[in-house]
């Protein structure tokens, strides 16, 4: 009995992640067709039978690359900055609009590199505990006074939670934060979010990492 339950674990194990990341795809996909589906009917009013399905996905994924492609003209950059700029001097709005713009800019490396971050770390605290940090801004030069005062020392690292979303986000002297070298931002998430459950081969030996632990250079 014990067996069979152990070859049934092995085999939800193996299929729960594929089922869960292919639900999500469809939907999201799916979210994406119906949203664009009527739209794209509009275009063909006397021949229905010319829209398949499918085909907001595709029209979806043009959009996106076109208007990348736009976004790289000054004149396209200029309207948009001007349309953003009515869109910050709205209450409320701004808010929504600019952690949304905050987390698409990180996600997608929009940030410049020194100001963004993309560093994933060993933070020491006080007691000598360590925790996996994000390093979200090397540079606080644009931020308030108050936060910016020591920006040459300070980094902004975010800690993430185990087991949820959220975490805390941290500014830090940078002798107080070790590099970890050969991990990625997604791979420190995903250990972040499983508590470090998981296979048992991983990406960066961390123990070795705190064994030689190195200030963050300025």
């Amino acid at each position: 009995m014990r067996w069979i339950m152990k070859v049934m674990g092995q085999g939800l194990a193996a299929l729960i992640p594929i089922a869960v990341t292919l639900w999500i795809v469809v939907w999201l996909g799916m979210f994406v067709e119906r949203i664009l589906a009527n739209p794209l009917k509009g275009l063909f009013p006397g021949d229905s039978e010319v829209y398949r399905m499918g085909m907001g996905i595709a029209f979806f994924v043009v959009l996106v690359f076109l208007v990348g492609l736009l976004m790289r003209l000054w004149i396209v950059r200029g309207v948009f900055e001007l349309v953003e700029h009515w869109i910050k001097s709205l209450p409320l709005v701004k808010t929504l609009y600019g952690s949304i713009q905050d987390v698409m800019r990180f996600v997608t490396g929009g940030a410049s590199g020194t100001a963004r971050g993309d560093m994933v770390v060993i933070v020491t605290l006080e007691n000598g505990w360590r925790q996996l940090g994000i390093v979200t801004r090397q540079d606080l030069g644009e931020l308030p006074a108050a936060l910016s005062a020591n920006s040459q020392e300070l980094m902004a690292v975010y800690v993430p939670f185990s087991y949820q979303l959220g975490g805390f986000t941290y500014f830090i002297e940078r002798d107080q934060c070790t590099p970890v070298p050969g991990m990625s931002v997604e791979d420190a998430m995903r250990y972040a979010l499983m508590a470090w459950l998981g296979p048992s081969e991983k990406p960066q030996d961390v123990t070795a990492i705190i064994e030689k632990s190195k200030p963050v250079e300025p």
